[in-house]
């Protein structure tokens, strides 16, 4: 007759190194029972063979004093086999992102992609310093890339 044996407990995670737990990774020390780091949580579905859609979630504490920080991003890629195109939307950030990239020969790619950002400050009076209103602020940045590839040399 055999003993059943039970396994031995895992050890607690403690420290500052990342730990994968499937689609989520933490980094932080969990010090006298409080959470300060960062944890991140991602999911990416393929809807259908071209198309995915993915949620991401960032949670952070710095100090126990402080207050902590979390952020939703929401994105989507449409691959077409010689070209793929990729949107995210920060609603916590106001921003939203689009790239491009295409296979133009078998040596040459080229990519581009922007970045929306809006945002709101306050307007303080020259006098008093007061706020008096809000103004909106809208900021973009675009980049464009490409690659050539001569035998065994990229450019």
């Amino acid at each position: 007759m055999s003993e059943a044996t039970t396994p031995a407990p895992s050890p607690p995670i403690t420290g500052t190194s990342p730990v994968a737990l499937g689609d989520f990774t933490r980094l932080g020390a969990l010090p006298d029972g409080g959470f300060t780091g960062v944890a991140t949580a991602a999911f990416l579905q393929s809807i259908t063979s071209k198309l995915a859609l993915g949620i991401e979630t960032v949670y952070s504490k710095q100090a126990s004093i402080a207050p902590a920080d979390a952020a939703t991003s929401y994105f989507a890629r449409y691959n077409n086999g010689d070209w793929i195109a990729s949107a995210q939307v920060h609603p916590t950030q106001g921003s939203i992102t689009g790239s491009l990239w295409r296979k133009i020969t078998d040596q040459v790619d080229a990519g581009i992609e922007s970045k929306l950002t809006g945002g709101i400050k306050p307007v303080a009076d020259p006098l008093t310093g007061g706020a008096i209103g809000y103004e909106p602020i809208v900021e973009g940045e675009t980049t464009l890339g490409a690659k050539y590839e001569y035998h065994t040399a990229c450019l």
